[in-house]
């Protein structure tokens, strides 16, 4: 699947992100940039929006973020949960990050015999988040996982009963199905990490804590080859995850201090208040959710470096594009939104984002249906699928929005039907997002020209 259609899961309490807000009332193709246009109000009445909104969310007043606290709260914890391939930049493709906002989530992420022995732990869980990635050489896996508890005292009760259940849940043999023990692991330097590991899985897995914060880090080796038997590995084949783990936890637990989290019910945390939701004033300009429309896809949110760099299979692209260019600032709803300091840095921003995309087998160009200005789109093939994707350029912004056509059911598409259940196919589904999001743009700030 292309880099350019991963996004991050969502749950459908985001709704409230659309719902809460004040009551006050091509031309770039072929991986070139377009240019930057802006038109006349009598031009921007004629491009048809659909069930889209055409102007900015109203934003989320102070009053609104007790409702919408426990989002935004998920947010940061992702923004500062550690990309694999910043503890080892071998871990640079693929990964679809997950919002764990409630338990039944965070335990899918366990083994199914592990599940049923640690439900004790619910009362206990607020929320998580899990960056993923693969070596594309080795095929070898890191999945970091940070989630939050009450308090220290349940996160450690946590950590201690999930390596414990492991212990003594043991494994199975890859080859007979039957049980198999897991062995304790020390790690060297970090003896207060709970870890055990699956010599016939060739999986580690790794618990510990910082405050009221749990950390699980799962790493494995490919356990199968290409004919789905078992790879033979030597002694030393899991000696790296060790050294992984422990690289982890001196980088990340340092970024836990960065999250300014709203205290919990016993007391725990820095603020009585809840973060701001757009803190950047980049979120309300890219496009929405109609009201109508349960939220299934994209959680509207804000982003750093760490959480757009999630959204893309290639990582380490997007972490130099997003140094190179000095990104100002990153959304995510039914678009992605980045705001660059100027037009030369966004030239540079659509230019690596279409070179990536194209790399994408069998994508094409097509002609977005209303030419919408400074719109590029693009299809590609997918397993039982038709991919879409559109780039806009207005001035120093560059959106993406993105919609999959799923077959064989042809009007069955990966976010919910349009309001009264009036239909369109997605490429005029996406043209209309792309027409709300030219319209919206006309109404946010224009480049900084002292930056």
């Amino acid at each position: 699947m292309s880099s350019k259609f991963l996004a991050i899961a969502a749950t459908t309490v985001a709704s409230a992100l659309l719902l809460t807000g004040c009551n006050s009332a091509e031309k770039g193709g072929d991986g070139k940039p377009a240019e930057s246009t802006e038109a006349t109000s009598t031009q921007a009445a004629t491009y048809d929006t659909g069930a889209y909104k055409s102007t900015p969310h109203q934003g989320w007043p102070k009053s609104t973020w007790e409702t919408i606290g426990p989002i935004t709260e998920t947010t940061l914890i992702g923004a500062n949960t550690l990309l694999p391939y910043e503890v080892d930049n071998r871990f640079s493709r693929g990964g679809l990050p997950q919002r764990q906002t409630n338990f039944e989530l965070f335990s899918s992420l366990l083994a199914s015999n592990i599940r049923e022995k640690i439900i004790s732990l619910e009362p206990t869980y607020l929320t998580g988040f899990t960056q993923l990635a693969n070596d594309p050489k080795t095929k070898s896996n890191a999945e970091h996982t940070v989630a939050r508890f009450v308090s220290p005292q349940a996160a450690e009760d946590a950590a201690k009963l999930l390596n414990d259940t492991y212990l003594a849940e043991g494994g199975s043999d890859l080859a007979t199905g039957n049980p198999a023990p897991l062995e304790k692991v020390t790690i060297p330097g970090k003896e207060d990490i709970l870890a055990s590991k699956d010599e016939r899985r060739q999986v580690q897995r790794a618990f510990f804590t910082k405050d009221e914060y749990l950390f699980f880090v799962y790493t494995s080796n490919e356990s199968l080859d290409e004919n789905n038997e078992p790879i033979e590995y030597g002694p030393e084949s899991m000696d790296w995850m060790q050294e992984y783990v422990k690289a982890f936890a001196d980088k990340q637990l340092p970024l836990i201090d960065l999250i300014p989290s709203h205290k919990t019910a016993e007391g725990y945390g820095k603020s009585d208040e809840w973060p701001d939701t757009d803190p950047d004033d980049i979120l309300r300009y890219a496009v929405m959710k109609p009201k109508e429309v349960d939220l299934v896809g994209t959680a509207p949110m804000s982003m750093n470096a760490r959480l757009l760099t999630s959204t893309y299979a290639d990582k380490a692209s997007i972490l130099k594009l997003y140094d190179n260019t000095k990104i100002d600032a990153a959304a995510s709803a039914e678009t992605l939104l980045l705001r660059a300091p100027n037009e030369a840095h966004a030239d540079l921003i659509e230019a690596t984002l279409k070179s990536l995309d194209s790399e994408v087998e069998g994508i094409e160009p097509y002609d977005e249906p209303q030419n919408v200005p400074g719109t590029t789109c693009y299809t590609s093939p997918g397993n039982n699928a038709t991919y879409y994707s559109c780039y806009l350029r207005y001035g120093n912004y560059v959106a993406r929005g993105n919609l999959v056509d799923i077959k064989p059911d042809e009007d069955e598409v990966t976010t919910s039907a349009a309001p009264d259940d009036q239909k369109v196919d997605v490429k005029t589904q996406l043209s209309h997002i792309m027409a709300a999001q030219y319209l919206i743009l006309q109404e946010a700030p224009k480049e900084n020209s002292e930056k």
